[in-house]
């Protein structure tokens, strides 16, 4: 992944932050695009035993071969997302890139109704229709980490198959399937929507967590810098006196090394041997 918070975001922290959320929406929708490719091919393997009967064989095995070679480019395009230089200007380039193949692929489902729609048997309209159904449930789990492309992919896939039912249907019972189908476009949008803020907030939180541990590795190495640098001996020790933290300053003051310090009591490293008793006595009280 492109860490585009460790550059300089004082200017525009707003912008670094969005391509961060951009680019993690694009790693998301790389690794996740293969179990929908795997679904894809179900379908094209369902489709072709409910309609070879029925749908003219060079039309039917045209149609699932189109289908099945956008697939394959889809994966390979999915593949290569992790060979490009991860730059944001190739991954902005890879997700329009994987956007056209997305509409290229929904496209060819909504086609299903010119090509493979079969006019006299509503049995297996119907079973067209929970393919498609299928499909674009399978894309809202897969693609709505990036907003535009699983809203376009859901009406690209569906609303041939509902104007179709509505207009050219003689019989009520299609046409009403047609209205559900219809009605089921919008639902299906409002499930990716909200998929796709739920998606974006992780990110943004994901993202903010990883901004404030580098703040605060940030500032512990200047904190340690500045005490390895400073010429004043600078000493931690805990509740027991045992030295925890033990500078360069100290050592060339006191004469003891780092390694010689930590982990010995401070009293007995710092305070002369005659004065012992009685520093052990004012510790006692305090």
């Amino acid at each position: 992944m492109v860490n585009f918070l460790s550059r300089d975001t004082t200017e525009h922290p707003d912008t670094a932050k969005q391509d961060a959320i951009f680019v993690e929406q694009a790693n998301l929708l790389a690794s996740a695009i293969h179990s929908s490719i795997a679904g894809t091919f179900l379908g094209i393997t369902f489709l072709f035993m409910i309609m070879w009967s029925i749908i003219d064989t060079t039309t039917l095995v045209s149609w699932l071969v189109v289908l099945a070679i956008v697939s394959i480019i889809r994966d390979i395009h999915a593949r290569w997302y992790h060979q490009i230089t991860p730059t944001l200007r190739n991954i902005r380039k890879w997700s329009y890139q994987f956007a056209g193949l997305a509409f290229l692929a929904s496209t060819t489902w909504g086609r299903s109704v010119i090509f493979i729609f079969p006019e006299s048997d509503p049995i297996r309209q119907l079973m067209l229709a929970f393919v498609l159904g299928i499909v674009c449930a399978v894309a809202v789990s897969t693609l709505s980490p990036i907003r535009y492309i699983i809203v376009t992919y859901i009406i690209l896939v569906l609303a041939p198959l509902a104007i179709r039912l509505i207009t050219v249907s003689e019989s009520n019972t299609l046409m009403l399937m047609g209205v559900m189908v219809a009605v089921t476009i919008p639902i299906l949008v409002v499930n990716a929507l909200r998929m796709n803020r739920v998606t974006v907030s992780n990110i943004s939180l994901r993202i903010d967590a990883m901004a404030q541990e580098k703040k605060l590795r940030d500032s512990q190495q200047r904190l340690t810098m500045h005490l390895q640098r400073t010429p004043l001996a600078v000493i931690e020790w805990n509740t027991d006196f045992e030295v925890t933290e033990w500078n360069e300053a100290a050592h060339k003051i006191f004469g003891y090394s780092r390694e010689e310090a930590l982990g010995h009591n401070g009293i007995q490293l710092l305070v002369p041997k005659h004065m012992f008793e009685r520093t052990n006595k004012i510790r006692e009280q305090l």
